[in-house]
């Protein structure tokens, strides 16, 4: 019997997080929609923010691997239909597999995500750049405190050991992110463009996410904080759940080309 090609789900934490992030929402989801669960190959893109590399996210008996950027082409090559999840700065770094010469995504979720976070006039949706650079400048003084604060107001706290280099690093790409004609090249491949965002983030405001995601495939929008998923993951594991649906539309896909 031929093997059924599962779907290939690919999941990118944002800016101070780690693969650990997405942990409550994967355990609900294998416990509420454990078939819907089994259905996909799972991975999560680790940015290296923890000084202890994390191997895996561990899901009852089951390993879901993290891997590094460098070698996320690999992974996808291994499935027929992609689909991404990307939570904040994660859902840049998945744009960042979308170029023409490599496989496309079937499916890309922002889960709060944005093409770009500096605002560089006052008429342009997004955070002040002189207040991103101050943040830079006080990171490179004090990480942990930096981390903190950010993280109290995403609304959810996760204690890791830093890696002060990749954090500063990706602060400093964040600053100078814009990967606007990537999400509009990814959709002329094909890509449906899913934008998910909560009404209460304090991190990235409605009217920038509007800026971004005008083009979206769907969008829909939910209460809760910045790092929503990770405090209220049974707002994301209901069948009516946007990003749910999305996966059922992968599964559904991978079953009508067996």
């Amino acid at each position: 019997m031929m093997r059924l090609d599962k779907p290939q789900v690919v999941l990118a934490h944002g800016w101070a997080y780690t693969p650990q992030f997405f942990k409550p929402w994967l355990t609900l989801l294998a416990t509420e929609q454990p078939e819907l669960f089994a259905s996909m190959d799972w991975c999560v893109l680790d940015s290296g923010y923890n000084t202890k590399p994390t191997p895996s996210v561990q899901i009852g008996d089951i390993r879901i691997p993290c891997l590094p950027s460098n070698t996320l082409q690999q992974a996808l090559q291994h499935s027929s239909i992609c689909v991404g999840i990307g939570h904040s700065m994660g859902f840049a770094k998945l744009l960042d597999h979308c170029l023409p010469e490599e496989k496309s995504w079937a499916h890309l979720v922002s889960l709060n995500g944005f093409t770009y976070f500096a605002s560089t006039h006052p008429d342009q949706p997004g955070t002040p750049l002189r207040v991103l650079q101050r943040m830079l400048r006080r990171a490179q003084q004090d990480l942990p405190t930096v981390v903190e604060d950010f993280q109290t107001r995403s609304g959810g706290l996760e204690l890791q050991d830093w890696n002060t280099q990749a954090l500063l690093q990706d602060l400093e790409q964040l600053i100078a992110l814009n990967c606007s004609m990537r999400l509009h090249s990814a959709q002329a491949m094909g890509t449906h463009i899913h934008c998910v965002y909560n009404t209460d983030d304090a991190i990235v405001p409605h009217n920038l996410t509007a800026g971004c995601f005008s083009t979206a495939t769907e969008t829909s929008a939910l209460p809760g904080p910045h790092s929503d998923l990770m405090v209220a993951p049974h707002r994301y594991t209901s069948t009516e759940s946007a990003v749910v649906e999305v996966l059922n539309q992968a599964r559904t896909a991978a079953q009508a080309n067996h």
